[in-house]
């Protein structure tokens, strides 16, 4: 039997199903499951159409449709299709079968399940392995400021990485001292890895005096329909990453953070007003950027600098090249680690270095950026 036509097909279907297909490639490599299943939605206007509950203009990204499926799993409300996914014990692949039946049942038979999440969740990559890069950033701050860190997650979602130093974090690298650090407790249950090229001040832990987030829709740890969604969010191939996200999850709940629900522009003063006077803030976002417009970010831009111009403040990011300052995008996959600080009411941009988006390795190279450049970002 022939696939079906485009005829008759609206527009948005139409649409969705090219984004499928260009998800399909590019994460052929990282998750064949989610290729494979892509492919075969992008030529099914039924499920490609699922994509059209998303509340947002035009379209909901796939990786809804994936994670609004693979809730079902996880809860156990796809026991068929749960042979193919490995997070929850499935061991079946593409090469031995083809799990596109099961998908195309499961979806469209619990249609109104799958397009409640898709209307109402947003994907969201709670990644702690980012957090290693971001305690060296901070210890470097600490470094050089001499004083206790108040530390603000701006776009924290469940707030992980604010638990960072109730990880472990080993850094191994060919170069520096950073090569054989060791952080964080010995017994921690969230232990991380990651390769470390250059000389980062990894001697301790910074001091943290203070921690809060601040986000559009914060994640209610106290909701397991929440903590389901945030796994679901992983896929299904990615066990290891899962296992991490469980167990910050738990450590989350052990370690109350205050987050507070807000707008990163509008209510960054008044989260921040919170901090104590005698810490140095540093407020940070890690691949928040991205979902601003350019108009978002010259205001987020903006309510940094009022907040620096009435006390010492430091802003670390991890975003895309062109995001921050002294940095552009130059079709190489990479992302990189920022440092903006006002003291004394005067700024001073530079670069820490490049990053992997889940923290896996970071490249250590601390360069100041110009007026021009940093103006240009």
């Amino acid at each position: 039997m022939g696939g079906p036509s485009d005829e008759g097909l609206g527009h948005d279907a139409l649409a969705a199903g090219e984004r499928l297909r260009r998800f399909a490639s590019a994460c052929e490599d990282r998750s064949p499951l989610y290729a494979h299943l892509a492919r075969s939605a992008a030529d099914d206007p039924d499920v490609a159409g699922l994509l059209t509950a998303a509340p947002s203009a035009p379209l909901g990204h796939p990786t809804l449709l994936f994670a609004a499926v693979h809730d079902l799993v996880l809860l156990g409300a796809a026991p068929a299709l749960a042979a193919w996914y490995p997070s929850v014990g499935g061991t079946r692949t593409t090469t031995d079968g083809d799990p596109w039946p099961i998908f195309r049942a499961t979806s469209l038979g619990q249609r109104s399940e799958v397009e409640h999440r898709i209307r109402t969740r947003r994907t969201q990559t709670n990644e702690v392995g980012r957090s290693s890069a971001l305690l060296l950033a901070l210890r470097a701050v600490e470094q050089q400021v001499g004083r206790p860190l108040a530390w603000l997650d701006v776009g924290t979602s469940a707030g992980l990485t604010l638990r960072a130093d109730r990880f472990r974090h080993a850094l191994v690298g060919d170069d520096g001292p950073a090569s054989a650090a060791v952080l964080g407790p010995a017994d921690a249950t969230v232990r991380l890895t990651c390769r470390v090229g250059g000389d980062p001040p990894a001697d301790r832990l910074p001091s943290l005096a203070w921690r809060a987030g601040l986000d559009a829709a914060p994640v209610d740890l106290t909701d397991d329909d929440a903590r389901r969604w945030l796994q679901a969010c992983v896929w299904p191939e990615q066990t290891d990453r899962l296992a991490r996200l469980r167990a910050a999850l738990q450590v989350a709940v052990d370690v109350p953070v205050p987050v507070t629900a807000g707008d990163a522009v509008t209510d960054l003063a008044d989260a921040a007003a919170a901090a104590p006077a005698d810490a140095t803030l540093v407020v940070t976002h890690t691949w928040v950027l991205a979902y601003l417009d350019a108009a978002a970010r010259q205001a987020f831009d903006a309510a940094l600098a009022a907040l620096g111009a009435e006390r010492d403040v430091e802003r670390i990011g991890m975003e895309d090249g062109g995001l921050l300052p002294g940095t552009r995008r130059d079709g190489v996959s990479r992302s990189f680690l920022g440092r903006t600080s006002w003291h004394g009411g005067r700024r001073r941009d530079q670069v820490l270095g490049t990053v992997d988006d889940h923290g896996r390795w970071l490249r250590w190279r601390p360069r100041p950026v110009d007026g021009a450049a940093a103006a240009g970002a």
